[in-house]
């Protein structure tokens, strides 16, 4: 899976697949609900107004989604011959009339590129105490790869086989039964892991990261925290170079044959079954759990 730079995230205007950097999205624009930024009006009213496209699937492609506030819910289906996106604008303010006439001015937009679709949020760079939400549900190809940022809310990505690429400032990140390369970035929430299979870059700053992933052969897991907990499962039949740090905190292995290389108050090292993989698990205040199933 190709991946971005952080500039051509941002822009989203090309066909090229994108990587995720690890840098904070409090970057972009983020609307809160409460007062005014003013001080003044407090927001008090909320219109909001539906949104759907659809369009005939042909090759596998690239799914981008880019939204700020709002909550994200993606599904795979195989054999899909229609992709769906649909879901509801909203925008709050300190009068009814203030609010519909700024619902215009929260829009979405659809943009087709050869070999990707990019589905964006776009809003007023000042907000003048008024909030923007947009909520999206989504019904993909299951082998189409998905790349998702959002800012406030969570993201949900199930039945997905081509790589799932996820970041997010503050919400959840849930993760059932995905495949191929998973990224998944993390301000402030946590990560959920199910079923999901191939190899892991997950990365929170403050919350944790669990669930169950079935390495491949060969493949890398990595898993960093900086407050928080890492629990994660991993099939015992899995083979790595295992490598975990605990600065404050405690590390637990169990029900994998793994062979110790070195061993502190912070640290563990060593080998699961042939170590043909690389597991390597960081957190700076937490735990850190690694279970064979």
């Amino acid at each position: 899976m190709k991946r971005l730079s952080r500039t051509s995230l941002l822009r989203l205007r090309s066909s090229t697949p994108f990587l995720v950097v690890f840098v904070p999205l409090f970057l972009l624009t983020a609307c809160e609900r409460g007062e005014d930024i003013t001080g003044s009006r407090p927001i008090e009213h909320l219109v909001s107004a539906e949104f759907s496209y659809q369009e005939a699937v042909t090759d596998p492609a690239v799914f981008r989604l880019v939204g700020i506030n709002g909550s994200i819910e993606i599904v795979g289906v195989p054999g899909l011959d229609t992709l769906k996106v649909w879901g509801t604008r909203e925008v709050g303010s300190y009068t009814p009339e203030d609010a519909a006439a700024h619902l215009d001015l929260l829009e979405i937009r659809f943009s087709r590129f050869i070999s990707s679709l990019l589905v964006e949020t776009l809003q007023p760079s000042t907000t003048d105490g008024r909030s923007y939400k947009a909520d999206y549900h989504c019904l993909v190809p299951s082998d189409w790869e998905i790349q998702v940022v959002n800012v406030n809310g969570g993201i949900s990505v199930t039945g997905c086989e081509a790589g799932v690429t996820v970041e997010d400032t503050n919400g959840e990140l849930v993760l059932e039964e995905v495949s191929g390369q998973v990224t998944a970035v993390l301000v402030n929430g946590v990560i959920l892991l199910t079923a999901v299979e191939g190899e892991g870059e997950l990365a929170v700053t403050n919350g944790s990261i669990s669930g169950q992933l079935a390495l491949t052969a060969g493949g890398t897991l990595r898993a960093i925290t900086i407050n928080g907990t890492i629990t994660l499962a991993v099939p015992d039949t899995v083979g790595a170079e295992l490598d975990a740090t605990a600065v404050n905190g405690s590390i637990s292995v169990t029900g994998l044959p793994l062979t110790i290389t070195s061993s502190s108050l912070t640290s563990l090292r060593g080998t699961i079954g042939d170590g043909s993989g690389q597991i390597v698990l960081v957190t700076v205040n937490g735990t850190i759990t690694l279970t064979g199933y």
